[in-house]
């Protein structure tokens, strides 16, 4: 055991003499405590802050953080053994890069087709600022989606999850009563996005499970995303329901991994580009869904790490490649063929906030209810228990953030 640990702690066998501890511990909760000093002489301290000394070593020296695991693995062997080690999950590594409540933002959104729904597409939900009351921050909400997924509709249904249970429900949302549209479109027709006023106290009152993405905190404009350093080659997540893999008793997302393929252009002043390419396939249902960029800690030498995720853009269409066939006796043309090039339009959170702004307008500031809702931190981070203590790890409770609503 001693020789497997060998590689990732670094013992060494010498007579007492001064060693120097260094680790980075954190509790489940994720907030770091740095403990680090001298030990003396004889690393008292040391084997007082470990439980033990390990055996057939006088001392014992760490010299880097990463190799802190091997020390910290062969004292719960020796002191616990390797079956409770096994139940309190030394160690144990939780990496989140997609904050929980971007997934319950995301809806489906169905039609009837004879006497049963399908899901056409995809739609978030977005919390716009109205007030600041006593440092408590009120939204106006509203549903994004793509023109296209509900254009010549006069009805649609929006699917969130049940609170506390296992399924979902449609709910039925009416777009025009046949002289006027009950939601706002951008104005700029190479813009696929509309905005739709949502009224929270209903969903609330039906027990539905949502949340939102804040634009004031959770979205960046474009200028926010040259400011950061977002350019081509950063990576994004795709959230959406392609191939009416909605229709389940749980309304869970698709999540794809893809990276930025150009995006310089939105940051040259006067260019009338309205959208950027990320390469991450899309197919039938996933038009109208959140793009949003992928946390990334560590970064090269003229470029900049990315600490937190984001809402990015709406994504609304892939851009196809298309092969013809011809005639060798003829030389003409008798058959396009066409298929997915794996690059995917995207729009910026500027246009979803065009809209959501022309929406307002329309509804009226006082038909707008204002939602307190409840935020929560969720960064990435690594967890690494403090204690080696199961019976604290067991008590250790993780609290749901609960929307609230003023």
């Amino acid at each position: 055991f001693y020789r497997f640990l060998a590689p990732f702690s670094q013992f060494s066998r010498k007579f007492p003499g001064s060693c120097e501890e260094r680790a980075v511990l954190s509790g489940n909760s994720g907030r770091f405590r740095d403990y680090s000093g001298r030990v003396g002489k004889d690393c008292e301290v040391l084997e007082n802050r470990l439980g033990t000394r390990p055996q057939g070593f006088e001392s014992l020296s760490l010299r880097h953080k990463p190799r802190f695991f091997g020390a910290f693995l062969l004292t719960i062997w020796q002191k616990y053994g390797i079956i409770n080690y096994a139940i309190v999950k030394i160690m144990e590594v939780v990496m989140a890069l997609i904050p929980n409540f971007y997934i319950e933002s995301v809806v489906t959104i169905s039609v009837l087709v004879n006497n049963a729904k399908k899901c056409i597409g995809t739609g978030f939900l977005v919390g716009d600022l109205m007030e600041i009351t006593d440092g408590s921050k009120k939204y106006g909400l509203y549903l994004i989606t793509n023109k296209h997924v509900v254009k010549n509709l006069s009805q649609i249904f929006i699917g969130f999850n049940q609170n506390g249970g296992t399924s979902s429900y449609d709910f039925p949302v009416k777009l025009t009563d046949g002289q006027q549209l009950f939601y706002s479109s951008h104005v700029n027709p190479q813009v696929d996005i509309i905005a739709l006023s949502i009224n929270a106290t209903f969903l609330n009152n039906m027990n539905a499970k949502y949340h939102f993405f804040p634009l004031d905190e959770q979205a960046y404009t474009i200028s926010d995303m040259k400011d950061k350093g977002v350019f081509e080659g950063d990576l994004v997540y795709s959230l959406g329901y392609p191939l009416n893999l909605g229709n389940t008793s749980q309304k869970n997302p698709i999540c794809r991994l893809g990276c930025i393929s150009r995006v310089s252009d939105l940051y040259i002043p006067g260019n009338p580009e309205v959208n950027f390419l990320v390469d991450a396939q899309s197919f039938p249902g996933n038009s109208g869904g959140p793009v949003i960029l992928r946390p990334e800690l560590s970064s090269v030498i003229g470029s900049k790490s990315q600490p937190q995720a984001a809402l990015l853009g709406i994504l609304h269409s892939y851009i196809p490649y298309q092969d013809a066939l011809i005639s060798r006796q003829t030389g003409e043309t008798y058959s396009i063929m066409q298929e997915n090039s794996g690059l995917t339009n995207v729009h910026p959170v500027d246009y979803i906030i065009h809209v959501v702004q022309l929406e307002r307008n329309r509804i009226g500031d006082q038909n707008i209810s204002r939602y307190e809702m409840i935020i929560p931190n969720e960064q990435p981070q690594i967890e690494l228990p403090a204690q080696v203590n199961a019976e604290e790890s067991n008590n250790e409770i993780s609290k749901e953030d609960n929307d609230t609503e003023e």
